[in-house]
């Protein structure tokens, strides 16, 4: 054997190896949230969202009966995301009914976009261990250890984004081929039909393939999202449901003027979630710092997937929503991370040609100064708690890092260069990392815990005593997959008379009135949060009881309230209750009302 393929065979040794370390890792962390999750659920797998009852309810009624619909009694546009649907829809054709579904198709596309994570720092240069712990930190901030229990789309519109991100980074380094012509159109499509939103990412790519003239590449990035909405929202259309699913008419943004966007965007940036805003001015400083000489040359793929990335994120903050239990901005912390991680190598490795020279102590001495600079003067005007904790953090580091590096290694000026940019970069980035991935892994089991005692008891009662009746809701996911239940959604996103009343700001206790009467509930189960003031409940409903749930994290209320629309289907659902309230956890607090005579 030749030294040449000794070495190959040595390298795919290291890269398998450290693509088993990695997925050892990814095991112990989801073996950790598992056993966490149901300890809290009193051993009941419960994801800790509704929404992904409403993607099972959809499936199930598609699979089973041809119906895109929360129920099986007509369609319905609660879903944003078709690819996801029709996947799980395939899923349970094949292997049966089963809510664990999600978490397993999450859990597979997770792992899977953190190995080819790992690949391609592999494949740009890093050290083997260098590789594995890029890889998890990208993994833990997403966070991708708890994205699956939620069971919803954003674990494979990740993995899509991320495969989607490794091509582009090789994309402009030479010119197109046809090969890569279809796999645009195809990786966009794939992209935008499981979650609109990631058609932010394709904005900067398409332009770029229109100032270098790469027509038929342009074309590929324009059809893939137009194939993948449009093509829904014909379908949507020619069953009855709006060219655009309820889901997004009801909580995406819909501004009216340029400036509106830029407002929004900006407040989410700095007010949504802080992880998006770490990484996002960190990211703009590397991308920043890649256009020195030098480096400005050999990053041009980084450089355009950088401002990609930037472009989408304002986009996003702009136009959608950001936060909510971490998932709709999940793809662009774990891109952020991704781009930034691969800026920062290239920066530390980037050599400062004839740097070599010795620099002077008092040099070091004005580094170290800066840095104390960065301790005392921005923190105290710099206006976010996260920048400026941060800010604070990275320079108390960096002032003792200058110090080691004078101490200790050569004063040169491609060290002083390395220790002040470099350690600035990645103090900040580990804490971002941490910060995001200790939170989420905290409130995890607790957001389980939360659905469990509240919709699934809820799914649990409606399909006890209501399994084919009416039901009138404002949480639809549960009560729909585990019944077969005729529902009137009290927010909009199965029902269009409610989204078409609350889309024109009249959704009031006449309007609301008039739809109850017309569709005859047997029960109403809502928040009573929700409808008070001038959307308050018609009077002529009778509450028979209230369900408090201990603490919150992720469902809309502690506390449900189930109506009767009057005093003899009232007495029915006392009983019902009466009944059930005996089988409830012990963590739910049922108080029963006294029916009027």
């Amino acid at each position: 054997m030749t030294r040449g393929a000794e070495a190959n065979r040595g390298s795919r040794l290291t890269l398998i190896v450290g693509g088993a370390v990695l997925l050892l890792l990814l095991g112990i962390v989801y073996g950790l949230n598992w056993h966490n999750t149901l300890s809290q659920t009193e051993g009941h797998f419960t994801y800790g969202l509704d929404d992904p009852y409403i993607h099972l309810a959809i499936s199930k009624n598609l699979a089973s009966h041809g119906i895109w619909g929360v129920t099986a009694h007509g369609f319905s546009s609660a879903s944003s995301s078709p690819l996801w649907t029709a996947l799980l829809a395939l899923t349970i054709k094949v292997a049966g009914n089963h809510d664990i579904i999600p978490f397993i198709l999450g859990v597979i596309a997770s792992v899977v976009a953190a190995l080819i994570c790992y690949s391609k720092f592999k494949q740009t240069g890093f050290h083997v261990v260098l590789a594995v712990i890029s890889a998890f930190a990208v993994f833990m901030v997403g966070p991708l250890q708890l994205l699956p229990f939620t069971g919803m789309e954003h674990c494979l519109q990740i993995l899509l984004d991320v495969m989607f991100a490794c091509w582009v980074l090789d994309l402009f380094n030479s010119p197109v081929t046809l090969k890569q012509v279809k796999f645009a159109a195809l990786i966009t499509m794939l992209m935008c039909a499981c979650r609109y939103e990631s058609a932010f990412l394709i904005v900067i790519p398409f332009c770029v393939s229109l100032w270098r003239k790469e027509w038929k590449l342009a074309t590929a990035f324009a059809i893939g999202p137009l194939v993948a909405i449009g093509g829904f929202g014909l379908y949507s259309t020619a069953v009855g449901m709006p060219f655009v699913p309820n889901s997004i008419i009801l909580k995406g943004k819909t501004p009216s003027f340029l400036p509106e966007v830029i407002v929004r965007a900006i407040g989410f940036l700095c007010n949504g979630t802080p992880a998006v805003w770490d990484l996002f001015v960190l990211t703009v400083g590397a991308g920043l710092l890649l256009r020195l000489k030098g480096l400005r040359e050999t990053t041009l793929s980084l450089q355009i997937w950088i401002w990609t990335v930037v472009s989408a994120t304002c986009m996003h903050a702009g136009l959608a929503v950001i936060g909510i239990y971490y998932r709709y901005e999940a793809y662009l912390v774990v891109l952020l991370a991704m781009a930034l991680i691969l800026a920062i190598d290239r920066i530390l490795k980037f050599v400062w040609e004839g740097s070599d020279m010795e620099v002077p102590t008092v040099h070091w001495l004005l580094a170290i100064l800066v840095g104390v600079v960065l301790q005392f003067g921005l923190t105290a005007i710099l206006w976010t708690y996260r920048l400026t904790s941060h800010v604070s953090m990275a320079s108390n580091v960096l002032v003792g890092a200058l110090l080691a590096a004078m101490l200790l290694a050569p004063k040169t000026q491609r060290n002083l260069m390395r220790v002040f940019v470099g350690t600035t970069f990645l103090i900040a980035t580990v804490m971002t990392i941490i910060d995001r991935s200790q939170t989420a892994h905290m409130e995890m089991p607790l957001a389980s815990r939360d659905i469990y005692l509240q919709q699934v008891q809820m799914g649990r009662f409606i399909d006890r005593y209501y399994h084919d009746g009416k039901l009138a809701a404002n949480d639809i996911g549960a009560v729909s997959y585990f019944s077969n239940v005729h529902l009137l959604d009290l927010v909009g996103l199965a029902s269009d008379e409610i989204r078409i009343l609350r889309r024109a700001h009249n959704f009031l206790t006449d309007t609301v009135g008039v739809q109850l009467a017309k569709f005859d509930p047997d029960v109403i189960i809502v928040y009573k949060e929700w409808f008070k003031g001038i959307e308050a409940l018609p009077a002529s409903m009778v509450l028979v009881s209230e369900w408090t749930i201990p603490q919150n994290t992720t469902a809309a209320g502690r506390t449900i309230r189930l109506y009767a629309p009057n005093l003899e289907k009232a007495k029915v659902l006392r009983a019902n209750i009466e009944d059930f309230k005996k089988s409830l956890p012990s963590r739910v607090d049922v108080l029963m009302v006294d029916l009027p005579e």
